[in-house]
């Protein structure tokens, strides 16, 4: 039996039941040890997936599931039937272990990771259907436009993109959305009426995304004909409210900005949302907003055929409205 001082980092998406479990299981192993140490790390599904894929090249192997368990530092474990594997070696720690005894606390534990944040989380439920023997259009290869900007930086966005991206042929996905509340209250308010339901008012429910600059992001939010000439403002009669804040920084994929006319508060109901960092954007577009789950859905869009940068088959939001606690991760739960 080991006496050497173990640190054990258990880290993962809150959601997954294999991550409570490792984590209960690291507990037990840590109260029957002293000299054993317990680092929980519970992540959203957005933050897990940049996480795993830069821990699992530091320590220099192929991981890609929930949860990811290593200790001092660098010494690879594995997953949670590893860490059992390993915990009966190690320190002749012997417990029955069942994941599926935690699924209720991994809905528990994310709903609570999600009010200990203060803010609003919304869903999109979004499907994603290319159209039958459609191509890119080759006038569109190399062009790299922008609302009002060039995206130089898109074309070597999309080249880095992992391989591995999911098909867009027929693929449904449920989007959350954490919103920024606390510092852009009046865009997040706007953004929250147009995922309710409203009889007096049109919302993004049936809504399409029309654009895509591969690389760089997925634009929705016409909720008039999808066209994309159209973004009505749901908190002024006017159609339009002022840019509010450009605290928020678009250094990441997944952040979740205003879709302006390219000119000074001219937001409306166009969003998109970014598939890399465009760092060059920040102080010219409000990002109120990010994916902390389903950004699969984004770049299934992005892997779409499309012509003059619109999606050539069927991406509309079937469903959208405010992740509460009765909500799941998955449409048809």
């Amino acid at each position: 039996m080991s006496t050497t001082s173990c640190n054990l980092v258990v880290a993962g998406r809150v959601d997954d039941p294999c991550f409570q479990a490792a984590q209960s299981h690291a507990e037990q192993l840590a109260h029957e040890q002293a000299n054993v140490t317990v680092d929980v790390r519970p992540m959203f599904g957005t933050d897990w997936e940049v996480f795993v894929a830069t821990k699992s090249r530091e320590l220099g192997v192929e991981h890609t599931s929930s949860p990811l368990v290593f200790y001092n530092k660098h010494h690879y474990i594995g997953d949670v039937h590893d860490l059992a594997t390993w915990a009966v070696k190690v320190y002749d720690f012997q417990r029955v272990l069942d994941t599926s005894n935690f699924e209720g606390d991994a809905h528990s534990h994310l709903h609570a990771m999600m009010d200990a944040t203060g803010h609003t989380f919304c869903y999109l439920d979004v499907l994603a259907t290319a159209s039958p023997h459609a191509s890119i259009d080759k006038d569109e290869e190399g062009k790299q436009s922008s609302p009002d900007h060039e995206c130089k930086e898109c074309k070597e966005n999309a080249e880095e993109k992992n391989p591995g991206a999911p098909s867009a042929s027929g693929s449904r996905h449920r989007v959350v959305i954490e919103l920024y509340d606390d510092i852009c209250p009046n865009t997040c308010d706007n953004f929250v009426l147009l995922c309710q339901e409203n009889n007096d008012a049109q919302g993004y429910k049936g809504s399409s995304f029309h654009r895509v600059v591969e690389g760089g992001w997925v634009q929705g939010g016409d909720v008039v004909d999808g066209s994309g000439k159209h973004s009505v403002a749901a908190i002024d009669k006017s159609g339009r409210f002022p840019d509010e804040t450009f605290a928020i920084k678009h250094d990441r994929a997944g952040v979740v900005s205003m879709a302006s006319e390219g000119k000074p508060h001219t937001n409306g109901s166009q969003f998109f949302v970014t598939l890399a960092p465009l760092k060059w954007l920040d102080c010219k577009r409000v990002a109120f907003g990010r994916v902390v789950y389903g950004m699969d859905a984004f770049f299934a869009i992005e892997g779409m055929p499309r012509k003059n940068e619109r999606p050539m088959g069927r991406c509309e939001i079937t469903s959208c409205g405010i992740f509460t606690r009765k909500e799941r991760l998955s449409i048809d739960a």
